[in-house]
């Protein structure tokens, strides 16, 4: 198991546990980012930090070798393990996840922190509330966000009638303002993050299973 020889398996399951939540486009290849504490042998590299997640959590573009954009935009299913190889054949973290032993430090890890995965639609209110003031400012001197394929031109309901129900507001277009743009965008952060925390829950918790609570 080369892997675990080189890399800090915790960091490593981390990582790839928010890069499925937030089903980023950039996982697939770039901007993913290790380090090392030191340069000796027994260093081993530390995944992150975590950044470029502009297109994530359902603001996404079409892309055929990352699924679907309903699949994208929907806070139920598996991401990093349908990449297309075709189109991806360097997405690391779908490669790990091939191996049982990354596979359960995974599991390992949601399960130790899984109240963090279910309280992250209240931290993105309490974050909407912190930096409300600002936008408004942004708003009144500039008064629209401009356009760009991440963002909803149409509003979307996604699995309607499951327990994996998202409503996702208009995030773009014409007739929309700038202040619209900014509450719509945070209730579909909120959104998506309800849906996404009860897959997670639904398909990592498992605390009757003994190697999940090394």
């Amino acid at each position: 198991k080369p892997h675990s020889a080189s890399i800090d398996m915790e960091s490593f399951a981390k990582m790839y546990l928010m890069q499925e939540y937030v089903k980023s486009y950039d996982v697939c290849a770039g901007s993913i980012l290790f380090h090392r504490d030191g340069q000796t042998e027994a260093d081993k590299l530390i995944a992150g930090p975590i950044w470029d997640l502009d297109n994530a959590m359902g603001s996404t573009q079409s892309n055929s070798g990352l699924g679907t954009v309903a699949d994208r935009k929907s806070g139920k299913g598996a991401f990093i393990t349908e990449i297309n190889e075709d189109s991806y054949k360097t997405s690391l973290y779908k490669t790990l996840y091939q191996h049982e032993d990354f596979q359960l430090e995974v599991a390992r890890q949601y399960n130790k922190n899984y109240e963090l995965f279910n309280g992250l639609s209240s931290v993105i209110q309490t974050m909407t509330d912190e930096i409300d003031a600002s936008a408004k400012m942004n708003h009144r001197k500039v008064n629209r966000i401009g356009y760009n394929l991440h963002q909803y031109s149409n509003a979307v309901t996604l699995e309607n009638g499951t327990e994996y129900a998202q409503s996702m507001l208009k995030t773009a277009g014409d007739a929309v303002s700038s202040l619209s743009d900014w509450a719509n965008y945070a209730a579909n952060l909120k959104t998506y993050a309800a849906a996404r925390s009860l897959w997670f829950y639904n398909t990592y918790y498992d605390p009757d299973n003994p190697a999940l609570c090394e």
